[in-house]
Order: structure tokens, then C-alpha cells, then sequence
């Protein structure tokens, strides 16, 4: 869900501070709709199905592969697409494939989304929502930042969702972010964390 306009519904309802938590404490847990949301006035539920949609991404195509991994191609409100994957291993563990980017600036040859037109930045709530889709239909421990585009060139919105991701059962520890080796962002991570896992791409160097 877009966060941002979330506040800012809630601000000019005159709701108490806590209740952008509540609402985010749901959705973390994988709610469906609004209408799951007990601890809410009936009358605000009913608002935000219309003011502030479950998320901010539209489910464009979705491909199951035989070993379980599900690939779902979003839309952003403005058109961007946006790609996201759960990797389910035999182990039982759940790893969800983050975009950081729709499309990419960079050109790397070994990789297909550097052969798009890049589109902007993700925002925090879009990015997720990649998340939030796959936890809607099952628990997620696992995510990696290592969809569509470099995350190290759109950092304030990758940090910021790895904040949230332990709300929804991925722990810091269990998070990775790829790069190609874009050092001013390993140099940020590295002064001010948080400790995520860093994964380099060799096919770069």
C-alpha cells in the first residue's frame, strides 16, 4: 500500500497516531482486505478500500514453474513494469526476489533488464508490495534484492523497506542485496547498516 498516502488519509480523518501502525501490522501479516482488520472503525475500513488501495502495484501476469517458483509481473500506477519472484526450496524455505528499479541505467550485458529503457526508481511502498503480494498466500523468511535494477542507485527506498521487511517475517539477517559493485552504496551500507547480507555480482567485474 502507498504509505505515504495512507498518513496523509488518516492525518485529514483526524485519526490517533497509532492507527497507520495498526493498519501496517496487518497487511504485514498477509490481510487481504480491509475488512479483516478488526481492530479498525467500520467506517474507516470501508474509506480505505476506495482512498488507499491493499497495493500500490497491479498484477499484470503470473508464471508458476514446475520446481515451485512464481514469477508475477506488476504494473506501477503509472505504467512502470516491475518484476517479482517467490523461490520456494525443498528445504521449506520461502525467498521472495525483489525489484528495486523498473528497468535499469545500467547496460550490463549479461543481464536482461539492462537491455530495457529505464523507468524510475521504486518507492519503498512499491517495493513492498512485491513482498506483501506473496506473503498474502503464504510466510516469506527469505528476500534478496536482485530483480529489476541496481539497488544501490536507489537506496533510500531499499533501506527503508528493509526496516519493514521483519514486520512481514523477513529478518535483516535473511536479506540480501546484489550489486554490481557500486561502491558509494556499499560505502553507505557499511557506515550505517543495517546488516544485510551484500552479494556481488562476479559476471560485473
Amino acid at each position: 500500500m502507498d504509505l505515504r498516502k495512507l498518513d496523509t488519509v488518516l492525518a485529514e480523518r483526524g485519526e490517533p497516531p497509532f492507527r497507520a501502525r495498526q493498519i501496517w501490522e496487518w497487511a504485514a501479516r498477509g490481510a487481504t482486505a480491509y475488512e479483516e482488520m478488526t481492530n479498525l472503525p467500520v467506517s474507516l475500513r470501508a474509506e480505505l478500500e476506495d482512498a488507499v488501495p491493499l497495493s500500490s502495484l497491479r498484477v499484470q501476469n503470473e508464471a508458476h514453474a514446475s520446481d515451485g517458483t512464481h514469477k508475477t509481473l506488476f504494473a506501477t500506477a503509472d505504467g512502470r513494469p516491475v518484476e517479482a519472484v517467490l523461490m520456494r526450496y525443498r528445504d521449506g524455505r520461502r525467498s521472495v526476489c525483489l525489484s528495486s528499479q523498473s528497468g535499469c541505467p545500467l547496460t550490463c550485458t549479461f543481464c536482461a533488464t539492462g537491455t530495457m529503457r529505464f523507468g524510475r526508481n521504486l518507492t519503498e511502498s512499491e517495493i513492498l508490495d512485491q513482498a506483501l503480494h506473496f506473503r498474502r498466500t503464504e510466510e516469506v523468511g527469505n528476500a534478496v534484492f536482485m530483480g529489476m535494477g541496481e539497488p544501490m542507485l536507489n537506496l533510500d527506498a531499499v533501506l527503508g523497506a528493509c526496516e519493514r521487511l521483519p514486520d512481514v517475517g523477513i529478518a535483516t539477517s535473511r536479506t540480501a542485496i546484489s550489486t554490481v559493485g557500486w561502491l558509494p552504496g556499499i560505502e553507505r551500507i557499511t557506515r550505517e547498516g543495517p546488516p544485510v547480507r551484500l552479494a556481488l555480482s562476479l559476471h560485473a567485474a
